[in-house]
């Protein structure tokens, strides 16, 4: 059984609190297909001091899918403009028993949309080990957030990224790549939606994904 997750991130505003951005996110859940549909209440324990809050998604979606959603603490003084302070989704899955057509038609819009999200990624767990110590040392050097708002470590096959991440991994923007491959980019809000091809049995999809989109980017 091989787990991936579906991660969604934006970044926290002073104007808008946890649970009004929490708010939307039941709304978009309540309205999505099949084992997505929230079937019961997600009530967020705010708690306005904490650096962040957190509520479980174990048992409120269908089954076989858990994960979480994450607040930041919203405060001048806390905040940095690093992914590590984003409000964030996880949702964690089987890739055999998931439709990834409906999460490329449906579910990672939709969140994205809800969520203002600056990039949502499927991802392999086992992949994001294995790469982290190598990306964890590239971080430390530069002082850069490279796999976050200011960089792509690895492109998922199936994400969304807006222009100000692909610009600074790329050098350009989610209308000119979208042009350089239609049937697998396609322009969406202040991005690009990728959707290639994904094989639950394969091996190669995640590094042949971003493999793809650098050649495009001439990168």
């Amino acid at each position: 059984m091989k787990k991936w997750e579906l991660m969604v991130r934006r970044k926290p505003s002073l104007a808008e609190s946890p649970c009004e951005v929490h708010a939307r996110l039941v709304k978009i859940l309540s309205g999505f297909p099949d084992m997505w549909r929230l079937r019961r209440p997600l009530d967020l324990d705010f708690r306005p001091g904490n650096l962040t809050n957190t509520v479980a998604f174990r048992g409120k979606l269908g089954p076989g899918l858990s994960g979480y959603a994450s607040y930041a603490l919203r405060s001048n003084s806390y905040l940095q403009d690093s992914a590590q302070f984003d409000d964030h989704l996880v949702f964690e899955f089987d890739s055999a028993k998931v439709d990834l057509a409906v999460v490329a038609d449906v579910v990672l819009p939709g969140l994205v949309e809800s969520f203002e999200a600056y990039r949502a990624t499927l991802g392999d767990p086992e992949q994001m080990s294995l790469d982290w110590p190598a990306l964890a040392a590239k971080i430390e050097s530069t002082g850069r957030d490279l796999d976050g708002r200011y960089g792509i470590s690895r492109f998922s096959p199936l994400a969304y990224y807006d222009d100000s991440v692909l610009i600074a991994e790329l050098g350009i923007g989610g209308e000119e790549i979208s042009m350089a491959a239609p049937d697998y980019l396609r322009r969406f809000r202040s991005g690009v939606i990728v959707r290639m091809p994904v094989d639950p049995e394969g091996n190669d999809f995640f590094s042949s994904s971003d493999r793809f989109m650098r050649s495009i980017s001439g990168s």
